[in-house]
């Protein structure tokens, strides 16, 4: 942008003697500019219609107008120079009536804009992040407050641009790790969340864009930054939703990288599992809970490619009969979950993670014991029988046919050992009875077909008395 009236001067002799006048004016402002300032629109104006008049000027301008006013001129607000300026009004300014004001100026400012200046101001404000994060990063903790970080990861985060350089998405990396482990206490909670939900929604966003470029240094980064990841899974039980839900995003989206891209990790940490089900417990948000649901799933379908693992011992030094005894808890909870949402509020992911756990006891533990406990929990019964009054869904067909498939080992199992055979007045022949009774019509026929061969073959056999 040259200048904002540059169509109103009749001739180059009145070009060249405005700004003589403006640089004249200057010198006279100078040094302390701010103590001649009045609140008038003209003298925001006159700010930008001369080419001797240097940014830093403008920016003091601005500072004095959003002491008071909450938005630009629209012929002003319409240049992307302008929205620049706001930005460093806003990265150097330490009072938090002008940042607010700055802050509701801009977010409407570019809400308004075009999509070619969305695009040149998100990466100019990208291009910025990494001298202003290793900024705050080397600072101390109050001067990290000063600097409107949170504003300026807010406005980084709300409009990314279509793409950037990896070089500084690793540098960004490298700075926003550093600054989310340092320990923030001494400041008000609102602050505290929005600080620590900005920075994993970066975090987040980093992670997307180096995937898209087939690098996988970010995602190194997080796993190798001392106290990061404990960081973030300390902040899965933040009192904040929005803190919570994006941490469980991030850690779910670190594990899915490690298991794509086969890495060994060189080190470990454990989820307790009597945590994340007291999380899934208290969380009554269908959305926050789907996200706890898919880092289970995303975790027991990953080892041994995860830097995450789920410690499933309630107990400091378990018997052998309490060995799994989290992990049943957890498969209760799941189903508690699924059984209190009608269809239309139940989350497939929940139907995934049940079919999970089995392969986790399979695959990874070997465990026919522990197999034989998962399988025979009358809970499962209770669970398909008010399945089957709502829409069938494929999840549900794929963990019942998962779930009877292991049933029918335990069975044969038992049937070696005992002379055991299914009553008809069974819980288990109950509902074997209502699956084979409702798994009819056209939709999803294929998959009723196979799980009712299933139905069938156990029906058979453990009415047999060889």
């Amino acid at each position: 942008m040259s200048t904002i009236s540059n169509g109103t001067l009749d001739s180059l002799d009145q070009r060249v003697y405005i700004e003589k006048a403006s640089e004249r004016l200057l010198s006279f402002l100078n040094p302390e500019p701010m103590i001649y300032y009045t609140h008038n629109p003209a003298i925001l104006f006159w700010t930008f219609t001369s080419l001797r008049i240097p940014d830093k000027f403008k920016i003091i301008v601005l500072s004095e107008w959003f002491k008071t006013e909450t938005s630009l001129p629209e012929d002003i607000a319409k240049e992307t120079l302008v929205w620049e300026l706001v930005l460093n009004v806003i990265i150097q300014s330490k009072d938090k009536t002008i940042s607010e004001n700055c802050m509701e100026a801009l977010n409407t400012i570019i809400e308004d804009g075009d999509e070619a200046d969305k695009e040149e101001f998100a990466a100019i404000t990208w291009g910025l992040l990494p001298e202003v994060l290793s900024k705050a990063s080397i600072d101390s903790h109050d001067v990290l407050l000063d600097t409107n970080i949170t504003y300026i990861l807010d406005i980084a985060t709300s409009h990314p641009p279509s793409y950037i350089e990896q070089s500084i998405c690793i540098k960004v990396a490298v700075f926003i790790t550093t600054l989310f482990t340092k320990s923030i206490t001494d400041i008000d909670f609102k602050a505290r969340y929005d600080y620590e939900c900005a920075c994993l929604k970066l975090c987040l966003i980093l992670l997307g864009m180096s995937k898209e470029e087939s690098d996988n240094k970010v995602s190194l980064t997080y796993i190798n930054r001392e106290g990061f990841l404990s960081r973030v899974l300390s902040s899965i039980g933040s009192s904040d939703d929005g803190v919570s839900h994006a941490a469980v995003e991030l850690l779910t989206y670190i594990v899915y990288n490690f298991t794509m891209n086969k890495y060994q990790p060189t080190s470990v940490l454990e989820i307790q599992t009597d945590v994340i089900i007291n999380y899934l417990r208290q969380d009554r948000d269908n959305e926050r809970s789907t996200s706890l649901l898919q880092l289970i799933y995303m975790i027991l379908n990953s080892v041994p490619n995860t830097p995450l693992v789920l410690n499933y011992n309630f107990f400091t030094n378990p018997s052998e009969n309490l060995n799994f005894y989290g992990l049943r808890a957890l498969m209760f909870r799941v189903q508690m979950m699924l059984c209190s949402r009608d269809s239309k509020n139940q989350s497939p992911t929940g139907w995934k993670t049940l079919s999970s756990i089995f392969k986790y006891a399979i695959s990874y533990k070997n465990d026919p014991k522990l197999v034989a406990t998962l399988t025979s929990q009358p809970w499962t019964h209770t669970l398909i029988r008010f399945q089957l009054t709502q829409n069938i869904t494929q999840e549900f067909l794929t963990f019942t046919q998962n779930w009877l498939t292991l049933l029918k080992i335990t069975i044969r199992k038992n049937r070696e050992i005992t002379k055991y055979y299914i009553s008809k007045h069974s819980l288990i022949y109950k509902t074997l009875t209502l699956l084979k009774n409702n798994l009819n019509g056209d939709d999803l026929k294929e998959n009723k077909k196979e799980l009712l061969v299933v139905v069938n073959d156990i029906m058979e056999y453990g009415q047999s008395r060889d």
